[in-house]
């Protein structure tokens, strides 16, 4: 009861932000789904060289951003972490960096005159729920491609609000009622070894055949003349 009372008396941002919390993925399945956390045999019978080159270079720079935090943790947030030995801080740092790595987007800063800046990284919660799509299927019915599009604009409020940047996403094409939004998450997802290392899984690229193209040219000629 006395729980109960405490998650109603929460400002409506917190209950957002708990909700959120609970839809990330457990910690184990996700550090177990990122090459930068296996084992070198396994790593090796992978069989993909760029892929091995691309986890040595995010393992030291990773080492090296681990350090700064716990560092940063243990000056400017002492009393969080006072309970917690180094290896413990780390381990909680990695959790951290995993969710980030693997939820967060890359868009591109609009800076006037049609000219962008460097791209940035963007964790907002409920967008990072949308899966990947690729904007390049080569399948005729588009089942599992990208559907929308995502970008930073300039919000259209009045005063203060002009300035605001909202993130913001829009459909390509018709989706039917229920359908689930598909966004294609870039050039970090692309080849399929990269959107492993940076995401956790390897997306489906399959080309149909020339029998599975007949078939869907087939289906779609049925349903034009029903």
């Amino acid at each position: 009861q006395e729980l109960d009372n405490n998650i109603k008396k929460k400002h409506p941002v917190d209950k957002g932000m708990d909700l959120w919390l609970s839809t990330l993925p457990n910690k184990k399945d996700l550090r177990a789904s990122l090459p930068i956390h296996w084992p070198d045999n396994i790593l090796s019978n992978s069989k993909c060289t760029a892929l091995e080159i691309a986890v040595d270079s995010a393992y030291f720079a990773r080492a090296d951003t681990i350090e700064t935090l716990v560092s940063a943790l243990r000056t400017r947030r002492p009393q969080l972490v006072q309970n917690m030995n180094d290896e413990k801080l780390r381990r909680l740092c990695h959790d951290a960096l995993d969710v980030v790595q693997t939820r967060a987007c890359r868009v591109e800063r609009h800076v006037g005159a049609g000219l962008l800046g460097p791209p940035i990284r963007l964790l907002a919660p409920i967008f990072d729920l949308i899966n990947h799509g690729s904007s390049r299927c080569k399948t005729l019915s588009r089942d599992g491609c990208a559907n929308a599009s995502f970008d930073l604009e300039i919000g259209e409020g009045e005063g203060d609000e002009d300035d605001r940047e909202y993130l913001v996403v829009r459909t390509i094409r018709d989706i039917e009622a229920n359908g689930e939004l598909l966004l294609d998450y870039g050039e970090s997802a692309r080849p399929a070894w990269r959107c492993l290392a940076s995401y956790g899984f390897v997306p489906d690229y399959r080309i149909p055949s020339e029998d599975e193209e007949a078939d869907e040219e087939q289906d779609e000629g049925d349903t034009a003349e029903d």
